[in-house]
Parts: C-alpha cells; sequence; structure tokens
C-alpha cells in the first residue's frame, strides 16, 4: 500500500470529513475548496493540490504528512481522537 496514492489519500479525507461530522458541502465552504474537488479527492479520482491541502489543513488542524503520508505523529489531539474512534454507520 502506498499512503500517497490518491485512493488512500481519499479515505484519509473521508476518515477526517467523517470523524468532524461534517458534510462536504460544509467542508468545502469552510475551506474555499470546490465541491467536485473534494468529491474527486475524497474519492480518489484526483489528488488534492497542496494549494488545496494546505487550506484544510488551517480549518481543520491535520497536517501535509497526515493528508499524504498517513502519518499521525504531529496531529492535535481533537483530531486523533475523531478519525480513530469507532465509525458509525450511515454518515455521509
Amino acid at each position: 500500500m502506498n499512503a500517497h496514492d490518491p485512493i488512500e489519500v481519499g479515505k484519509r479525507l473521508r476518515l477526517l470529513r467523517e470523524g468532524l461530522k461534517i458534510k462536504q458541502a460544509a467542508l468545502c465552504r469552510l475551506t474555499g475548496i470546490t465541491g467536485q474537488v473534494w468529491n474527486n479527492a475524497e474519492t480518489g479520482d484526483n489528488l488534492l493540490t497542496v494549494a488545496n491541502a494546505i487550506k484544510l489543513c488551517r480549518v481543520t488542524g491535520v497536517t501535509l504528512d497526515w493528508i499524504y503520508r498517513g502519518q499521525v505523529t504531529a496531529l492535535p489531539s481533537i483530531v486523533l481522537t475523531a478519525i480513530t474512534k469507532p465509525r458509525q454507520r450511515g454518515t455521509s
């Protein structure tokens, strides 16, 4: 498994969004990332650009290392808790 593979990055993006209990549209409004760009990144169709990833970092506190490499060491504890707690079915 390649951590910066678009599919793996997309899984982390979805995990973050669901862990924070926020809909795609709301996250896009907060970050300034368009809905189409976010959806394509979350589904693994395209990698999130570094510019957009930085916007996400500013709003959520995640790091570029986590987005692209899956490294959790520098994540804020509140984000780490949100992405590691058991997920409930039906979250979108």
